[in-house]
């Protein structure tokens, strides 16, 4: 978890990286930067919380040389993992949070130069559930924003189309099969 007044990017600004930003807000960080290269899920990281939303490319140029303190890599794109390092400050954190999509190409060198520090995130325990309901009960959490609309069964097929022509138009679309 972020420490006061560090600086923390979140890279990849889907539900998990939105979520991320929001538990690093709570946690107490002193900011955190959401880097994305889609608009609406740049808009979306803002209004859930994000001090700044930049596309990977500002970030780059931006953080490249000093870094951050931590790096969540959310985006589980393969070639992020490496970014994450080449983001993060000497000494820093990488938490690897989504999951890859296949094999990444890594600069083990830049890990041993930076001596940086990985921990891996694939589920939570009972205790960071309670903790999870509490902050989404004292609204230090907030998830409707994430939610884009609700479907039907009957119309599951077309937006698994339109989801599929433009994976980033949405943030979560949910199926209530009842509809």
């Amino acid at each position: 978890m972020p420490r006061p007044d560090e600086v923390v990017l979140v890279q990849g600004c889907g539900p998990i990286g939105l979520l991320t930003l929001q538990v690093a807000q709570a946690a107490g960080a002193g900011r955190v930067v959401a880097i994305e290269p889609n608009e609406l899920r740049r808009t979306k990281a803002l209004e859930v919380g994000a001090d700044e939303a930049i596309t990977p490319e500002a970030a780059r140029e931006r953080f490249g040389s000093k870094g951050a303190d931590l790096v969540f890599e959310c985006a589980g794109v393969p070639p992020t993992i490496q970014v994450a390092v080449d983001l993060v400050r000497r000494g820093g954190r990488v938490n690897l949070v989504g999951l890859a999509s296949g094999a990444a190409t890594i600069s083990p060198q830049s890990w041993l130069v930076k001596e940086v520090t990985f921990v891996a995130s694939l589920a939570y325990n009972h205790h960071d559930f309670i903790e999870t309901m509490n902050l989404m009960a004292d609204g230090r959490i907030v998830v409707d924003p994430l939610h884009d609309k609700t479907v039907g069964l009957s119309e599951l097929p077309e937006t698994i189309a339109q989801l599929a022509d433009d994976p980033s138009s949405a943030i979560k679309v949910l199926v209530d099969p009842a509809r």
